[in-house]
């Protein structure tokens, strides 16, 4: 057949091109768009939070909302890259060029792992820093002298309020962190670093810190070792963020937190055979000496008191001999009324008692006018144990050491000053233990102390029994103290 004639003149008639997909169309997978959400998020949430921290001068700590939306991107990925893999071309993971699978899985691993590597950094940082501040304070712990004691006081007061006392004025400390400072100055490793001079300190690592609005929050762990024992130590810290902060040079500032309930851990603690001595000859003279305190609470009953349980030499027991409770008793019987001027006639004997078991705190002798205060208080109000007086009262822990010649005790008391109801001063009670025996007995085991045996339980023949414990004197500087809650007293935020 001819092909038809097209004249020169006519037009030609133009094909239109097909209507038809070049590629077929296949649908993304629902896998690969949450991947591609859960990478998006992250790469939103890092640039939102890191523009915050940025403005408040604080580091990027999300740690949960980052590792989460990285860990969900990766798998995300993974688990898309397998379903399209396998969907043999009726799933795709491609959508506006961008490959979400392999996109998701890369932003993932690459923001995860750099995120990682920042958040290492910090807490090396932290870390570092912690360790540097808890070696500061624990040296300071361990010399234990009034000057190393004041300055890790001082360390453990917030930042801001330790600015306005100098480190080295445990005057003004005291006065301005009254009851913390007593309690400082008797917690648990101020203690045993005194009582056992031979003390050393491990330092351990970081545990639970965590990053808050007011700053860093820590705890540091180390290990206290000495005739006594092995003893894990926790010492919580805060260090509040001041970059950025009007009048800050930047950086952190450590603050030690005390606690009143002491820093040594004793369900883990290794007690050594002398260790195990030292518990019940504590107890045993604090039992000693707060009954005597108790018995002093009546003045009738001071020179009893005296006459059982302190030092006394002949001239003194004789003269103290009338005024037994029995023979007071008597006198009541008969003398009825008379009572009250025959207390008046034995002031002599009460003013003996003060001369002789009163002076100030190391044994300094009292001037006139504290000698006079001392009479007054035997005499008269008299002393309590601890808390009786001042409910908030610190002062609460007995000091045991150790000498050559004798094994001393000092439990606190409170003093009722004369004509001030609302003051009372702080006492301690000095008991000596002279028994040659029971000395040589702790000197032996003293020496022969080592951590390797030291046990978590008590062996046999450790147990709680008396000791031949006598009342050496009353220290006290006479200073009065308010009775009430101070700022910073236990109940409230503590010394931090």
């Amino acid at each position: 057949m001819a092909d038809p004639i097209v004249s020169p003149g006519a037009a030609a008639i133009p094909s239109l091109p097909s209507t038809a997909d070049q590629v077929p169309y296949v649908p993304v997978s629902l896998l690969a768009v949450a991947a591609g959400l859960a990478a998006s998020t992250l790469i939103l949430a890092l640039l939102g939070f890191g523009l915050i921290a940025y403005r408040d001068h604080k580091p990027l700590i999300e740690l949960e909302l980052f590792t989460s939306l990285a860990v969900a991107a990766v798998v995300l990925g993974f688990a898309a890259r397998r379903v399209v893999r396998n969907s043999e071309g009726t799933r795709t993971g491609t959508l506006f060029g961008v490959d979400l699978p392999n996109a998701a899985w890369w932003t993932g691993v690459v923001l995860g792992l750099s995120y990682a590597t920042y958040m290492f950094a910090v807490e090396y940082s932290i870390r570092k820093d912690a360790e540097h501040e808890v070696k500061i304070w624990l040296d300071y712990v361990q010399k234990g002298d009034p000057e190393s004691l004041n300055r890790a006081f001082h360390r453990c007061q917030e930042v801001g309020l330790r600015r306005t006392v100098r480190a080295d004025d445990g005057a003004a400390m005291e006065t301005r962190w009254r009851d913390n400072y007593v309690a400082f100055q008797q917690c648990d490793l101020v203690l045993e670093s005194a009582r056992n001079p031979g003390t050393t300190f491990e330092l351990g690592g970081l545990r639970d810190w965590s990053y808050t609005p007011a700053g860093v929050e820590c705890v540091f762990t180390a290990t206290m070792t000495n005739a006594e024992g092995v003893f894990p130590i926790r010492i919580p810290l805060r260090a509040p963020e001041t970059r950025g902060v009007p009048g800050e040079t930047g950086g952190r500032q450590w603050q030690v937190v005390f606690q009143a309930a002491g820093f040594i851990q004793p369900d883990n603690a290794r007690i050594t055979p002398y260790g195990w001595s030292v518990m019940p000859m504590a107890a045993n003279g604090g039992e000693f000496g707060r009954t005597f305190i108790a018995r002093c609470g009546h003045r009738e009953s001071r020179p009893q008191a005296i006459l059982d349980s302190a030092e006394t030499d002949a001239a003194l027991r004789a003269a103290l001999e009338p005024y037994r409770i029995e023979l007071q008793s008597a006198r009541l019987a008969m003398l009825g009324g008379a009572v009250e001027a025959n207390a008046s006639a034995n002031r002599a004997i009460y003013d003996a008692l003060a001369d002789r078991f009163s002076t100030l705190p190391g044994g300094v002798a009292a001037n006139a006018d504290q000698k006079q205060k001392f009479r007054d208080i035997w005499n008269g109000t008299g002393f309590n144990r601890v808390g009786e007086r001042y409910r908030e009262n610190t002062d609460q822990h007995d000091r045991l050491t150790f000498t050559d010649s004798r094994i001393e005790l000092r439990v606190p008391v409170e003093i009722a000053l004369p004509s001030i109801q609302s003051e009372i001063a702080r006492g301690r009670l000095l008991l000596v233990c002279t028994d040659t025996a029971t000395i040589a007995r702790m000197k032996e085991l003293r020496d022969s102390a080592s951590p390797s045996n030291a046990t978590t339980t008590s062996p046999e023949g450790f147990q709680l029994k008396s000791y031949p414990w006598k009342v050496l004197r009353l220290e006290s500087d006479l200073k009065p103290v308010p009775i009430g809650r101070r700022p910073g007293a236990p109940g409230g935020r503590g010394p931090g």
